[in-house]
Parts: C-alpha cells; sequence; structure tokens
C-alpha cells in the first residue's frame, strides 16, 4: 500500500459517497482504527458540503504518517470567496438554513489538526490530521532510578527505543513530554516515519540513560525535546545536546530550537529566545523555555514590521545577532483589500492550545479576531498563540488588530517559515479565561 494515494473529483453533492469512502478507506488502508477512519469521513462530508459553490473541482490527497493519518484537499479559488473558510463563519449565521451549515467546526471537532493555507497561484489547502489511537500502556510506580554513567550515544534500536520511553514516563517525564512518549508505542512510530529522530545515552552494560527526541518535520529548523535524563549529571546531558549538534551539522539544517523546562546548557552556548507558561487542563501551569542554537553561518534575508513591532524587532535581531533587512509594511489604499480576512486556526487538544495563523488579508480582520477568540473560549482551549510569519507581507496587515485585542509579541523563531516566525500571546487581561 502506497503511503501517498489521490482522489480528483468535481465538488458536487452527489459525489460525497466517493469522498467519504476515500477518506475512510484510506485511513483504514494505513492502520488507523474504525473510529479515526469514520471521522476522518465525516470532516471530509463536512468540507466537501462547504465547499459546494465555493470550488469546481478538488483534489484530495491522503498520507500516511505512521501515527496519524493526513488529508489535503485542494482547490482553485478566489480570494472573495474565501471567507466562509473562517471556522467563525458558523457563528455569523442567523437563519435556520445557516445553522444547519456548520461543516468547519464540526470538521475541526472530528479531528485532530485542521489548517487552512493559502498557496501561490490562487490555491488553498486545507490539511485534516488524525492521529492513531494507541492503546493505553501501564505505567508502573515506584520504578527503581537506572543507575551508571553515560558511556556511549547512538540512535538507539527499537527495543532500546521503548525501554527509554516506558522509562520516561514511569520516571515522571515533565508534562510537556509526556504526550510526546505516551504510549510508548507512538513514538516507535514517530521515529518510524522518518519525521522524528531520537539519541539515546548508554550505560557500559546497554541501559539507556538519557535521551533527546528531534521534529525533523521541517526543513530548515530542527526542534529539540531534551535532553532527558534520569538523575545524570549536567555534563551529561550537555554531552547528549552536542551529539545532536554534531549529527545536524551535516545536514542542511540552519538551527535548532530547544523547549525545555529547565535549561542544562550555559548561555554561551545558545541562544535564549522566550518563555512561556501553559495553563494545563488538570488546573495547573508550566513555563517552557525556548531556546535557539545556530549551526551554519545566518546570511541573513528580508523580514517586514510595523511602527508598533519595530523597537521590539529591532532589540531582538540585535541581541540574537540576526542580520536582518527590516522594511516597514504599508496598508494598502482603501478599497483595494479583500472585505473578508481568514484565519487559520488548529486546535492542539493534548496541549489545551489554540493556534492562529493568517490566511487572507481583510477589512474585517480585528473582528475576525475577536470572533475567533470567543469560539476558542467557548471551545475551552485555554492557551491561545498567534504566528505571524515575518516573511509574508500580508501577514504584517494583521498587526494593529492585534495590539487592539489585547495581544503582545512573546518571542523570534529564527528561520522557521519564509521568514522568522513571531508569536504572540495574550496579556492576562485579554485572555478569554482570565490571568495565566
Amino acid at each position: 500500500m502506497s503511503d501517498l494515494l489521490r482522489l480528483d473529483i468535481p465538488v458536487r453533492l452527489d459525489h460525497l459517497p466517493i469522498a467519504t469512502g476515500f477518506a475512510e478507506n484510506s485511513a483504514l488502508a494505513f492502520g488507523l482504527g474504525s473510529e479515526e477512519a469514520l471521522a476522518l469521513a465525516l470532516a471530509t462530508e463536512e468540507i466537501i458540503g462547504e465547499l459546494v459553490g465555493l470550488a469546481s473541482h478538488l483534489t484530495i490527497v491522503a498520507r500516511n504518517g505512521l501515527y496519524y493519518a493526513e488529508l489535503d484537499f485542494t482547490f482553485p479559488t478566489t480570494p472573495l470567496s474565501l471567507e466562509k473558510c473562517n471556522l467563525t463563519a458558523s457563528t455569523r449565521m442567523t437563519t435556520e438554513a445557516d445553522l444547519d451549515q456548520i461543516g468547519w467546526l464540526v470538521a475541526t471537532r472530528s479531528v485532530d489538526g485542521f489548517q487552512i493555507q493559502q498557496l501561490p497561484g490562487r490555491v488553498t489547502r486545507i490539511r485534516l490530521r488524525k492521529n492513531r489511537d494507541y492503546p493505553p500502556s501501564e505505567v508502573q510506580t515506584n520504578v527503581p532510578m537506572p543507575r551508571g554513567q553515560v558511556v556511549d550515544i547512538r540512535e538507539p534500536d527499537e527495543q532500546e527505543l521503548l525501554l527509554f520511553a516506558r522509562r520516561a514516563l514511569e520516571q515522571g517525564v515533565e508534562p510537556m513530554y509526556a504526550a510526546r512518549f505516551s504510549p510508548p508505542q507512538r513514538i516507535l512510530d514517530m521515529v518510524r516515519s522518518k519525521e522524528f529522530e531520537v539519541l539515546l545515552g548508554f550505560s557500559t552494560t546497554g541501559d539507556p540513560l538519557a535521551g533527546v527526541l528531534l521534529d525533523r518535520t521541517r526543513s530548515a529548523l530542527a526542534i529539540m525535546y531534551g535532553p532527558i535524563g534520569f538523575g545524570q549529571s549536567p555534563e551529561v546531558l550537555r554531552d547528549l545536546f552536542h551529539a545532536v549538534l554534531n549529527q545536524l551539522a551535516r545536514t542542511s539544517v540552519k538551527g535548532v530550537v530547544t523547549e525545555s523546562l529547565h535549561s542544562v546548557l550555559p548561555e554561551s552556548e545558545i541562544e535564549f529566545l522566550g518563555s512561556r507558561r501553559y495553563c494545563l487542563p488538570d488546573g495547573h501551569s508550566e513555563s517552557a523555555r525556548t531556546s535557539f542554537r545556530h549551526l551554519h553561518d545566518d546570511e541573513g534575508f528580508t523580514v517586514w514590521s510595523t511602527p508598533w513591532l519595530q523597537d521590539f524587532l529591532d532589540g531582538e535581531y540585535r541581541r540574537l545577532a540576526l542580520p536582518r533587512e527590516i522594511h516597514t509594511w504599508q496598508p494598502l489604499t482603501a478599497g483595494h483589500d479583500c472585505p473578508a480576512s481568514v484565519l487559520s486556526c488548529e486546535f492542539r487538544k493534548r496541549r489545551s492550545e489554540a493556534v492562529l495563523r493568517p490566511v487572507l488579508s481583510g477589512g474585517d480582520i480585528e473582528k475576525n479576531l475577536r470572533d475567533h477568540l470567543h469560539l476558542i473560549e467557548n471551545e475551552g482551549y485555554l492557551n491561545v498563540t498567534f504566528i505571524m510569519d515575518l516573511g509574508e507581507s500580508f501577514h504584517l496587515a494583521f498587526a494593529s488588530a492585534l495590539q487592539a485585542v489585547g495581544f503582545r509579541p512573546a518571542f523570534l523563531v529564527p528561520s522557521a517559515g519564509k521568514g522568522d516566525f513571531l508569536l504572540f500571546e495574550l496579556s492576562d487581561d485579554s485572555h478569554p479565561h482570565g490571568s495565566q
């Protein structure tokens, strides 16, 4: 069975059985269970229903990610017809007929990932992701702490990886990492998919004592989770980090971003980007530090800014020694922009986080942002992030509205997209659930 399957169909209601059957059977062929496959079929049905009258033809590509299945819906369209793609479109409906058409929201509730993106050539892509449901693993308590010192750092075989993942859960790995390692079979599939890599540190007896998980889903940037160690000294964890750097230095990756609760690396070896506090569904919160390490010389590129962001960006680029040519974004003359803006809203259920991204700028940006924040509050998500790509000039059209609704710049992530990503978070008094 191929890891990629494709279907091209006209967008018509009488083709719904073809599209939903394709979604369900693809998921089943990729190894997902019947409930996950039905969820993808339901989301597909809602999307097709919403696209009737918006697009004439549609391509659906199903991809097997091993630990998830993904569906890409791509179709040509005009910007003026995209307003319906907002999740909040259903909240603006007033007639009884309209209230039957809440497809986007139903689709997002059926899956684990939902993104809308405007591609070059006036092509729109809607991406759905459904995670594989793994049987829960039994976590033992009072497990003895592993002993010994790390003498060898290498990629593990599958049994060694499973042992390390079970040990990480048994030893109470930080909540922000627990979702990655639970259940252990999931991390095994993540590595099998080639999207993630793992390096472990072993004792003289071959016992895994420390480890790092690498997210390699981006071409220019790697994301590192860890180092995770069981009573190991900071020196050992630094050695593990250096082994990761040596491995990545042989690739085209420009840098590595780390997110951890406790930094084990000296400031001279890594650049601190910023920290964020996450509210967890159990009522607790955790602060995560995000840092960055260059792997190759940064030759620089052009980014965009507005007067509100200029001082912040100047200070951060100077502090991080990133060569950037900053151009000031200018608003379009009245009447020359689209009346309706479009936002992509991705729900990350494990972290109770909603991530907003610009898709299309328009004359209603502030209202659209407020509508999305209201929807996020009603959906019960505790954390809200807005991600702006400073290499995409139209993203800066959202800056003044972000300020108006209470967002503030948090930190930069270098080379994360076409340009650098700028992450925004809500101020405490603007957060839909109050102070964090």
